[in-house]
């Protein structure tokens, strides 16, 4: 069985903690032998805001493909502006790549 699961954070040698509860649940299935794909959708953080944020030069250097305990994690950036939840662009951006990167049945 394969499972996508598409989260809002997952924890990352930066972040710990962030998105704990999503990394137990995913690492329980995939002891139980599921195959397990996270996305996680992150801000698109400039360049240049990480050279004057230290803040966001860490979010930056979170990793974009991962892989722990048997689970594949892949963080997705999108655009972030002011009015993105009234937009549902955190949600489209990452369900379109999501699936241009799904395997084709032929």
């Amino acid at each position: 069985m394969n499972v996508l699961w598409v989260t809002s954070g997952y924890p990352w040698p930066g972040n710990p903690y962030g998105g704990i509860f999503f990394q137990t649940q995913a690492q329980a299935l995939a002891r139980l032998g599921v195959r397990v794909s996270v996305s996680v959708a992150v801000s698109w953080i400039p360049r240049l805001v990480g050279y004057v944020s230290p803040r966001h030069a860490l979010l930056r250097s979170a990793p974009h493909h991962q892989q722990e305990g048997g689970v594949a994690i892949h963080r997705l950036p999108y655009f972030a502006h002011r009015f993105q939840t009234r937009m549902g662009w955190p949600h489209r951006s990452i369900a379109a790549q999501i699936l241009k990167n799904l395997p084709r049945s032929e």
